[in-house]
């Protein structure tokens, strides 16, 4: 008996190929975003740049990573993966507020 390695549910394998293509492309785009905000805290030395590429990454970077691996990789229930991935993009707001918001964010 032969197996297949990937089986699509609810769907046909060229969509769910082209989901896979989309989330990788995403987060791609949302490094690409977050590096060049760490390139302009190099280059002006601004906390506040810093603050908001690691802000950024925390939204959308690292959910979208976690997403796709914990679900593909991990026997984890998908409540849980949720949950996680909530707590993180919760707190790459709170760091971007904090941010924006509290002074004292630029070094002269």
């Amino acid at each position: 008996m032969i197996e297949t390695l990937f089986a699509a549910v609810g769907g046909s394998i060229p969509v769910a190929v082209l989901a896979v293509f989309a989330l990788g492309a995403a987060f791609l785009y949302a490094l690409w975003i977050a590096f060049t905000f760490l390139r302009g805290y190099r280059e002006a030395s601004s906390l506040r740049s810093e603050g908001l590429a690691v802000g950024l990454v925390l939204v959308t970077s690292i959910p979208i990573g976690l997403r796709f691996l914990a679900a593909t990789m991990l026997p984890i229930g998908g409540d849980i993966i949720a949950l996680f991935t909530t707590a993180i993009e919760l707190l790459g707001l709170l760091v971007v507020l904090a941010t924006l918001y509290f002074p004292g964010g630029e070094q002269s």
